[in-house]
């Protein structure tokens, strides 16, 4: 049996898009705003590109999951997809941010996963607790891209 689990979640950040933008496409970063992701590393190096293939180690339910993904469309404008494969099953996504005014963005992260097996019967439990787990990940880009730390 699979199961499908569609997210997409979007939050406004007070930072000029370029500035929302730089700081998601490097993929460094995503071990500072998204919890228990402990490896996230492009290659080749740098910002999204189409081929850039990107190896993921994610600590999650008392569980380490890995996925390796392939960029497969970057922009018009501030926007890249990604698709793979991994641990948890055939995962889909991309992140947009886009200008609200000048001096605010708003940042959109969509995933699609399709988990197969004994964890697919798991998939409302699934999808409530990633559906908080990436609110909570925008939540705490917001609070990062809002201090003075960054």
């Amino acid at each position: 049996m699979k199961a499908m689990i569609n997210l997409i979640e979007s939050i406004s950040i007070a930072r000029p898009a370029h500035e929302v933008w730089a700081f998601v496409a490097d993929y460094a970063n995503d071990l500072r705003w998204r919890k228990g992701v402990t490896e996230m590393v492009p290659d080749p190096p740098g910002p999204p590109a189409v081929g850039t293939a990107v190896h993921e180690v994610v600590r999650k339910f008392g569980s380490t999951y890995t996925t390796a993904s392939t960029v497969t469309e970057v922009g018009p404008g501030y926007r890249y997809r990604f698709s793979g494969t991994g641990d948890s099953g055939k995962i889909e996504g991309g992140r947009t941010v886009t200008e609200t005014d000048p001096a605010t963005a708003t940042f959109t992260y969509d995933i699609a996963l399709e988990i197969d097996g004994f964890m697919s019967y798991l998939s409302p439990l699934a999808r409530r607790a990633l559906t908080r787990g990436l609110r909570n990940d925008l939540l705490a880009l917001r609070q990062l891209l809002s201090s003075s730390e960054r």
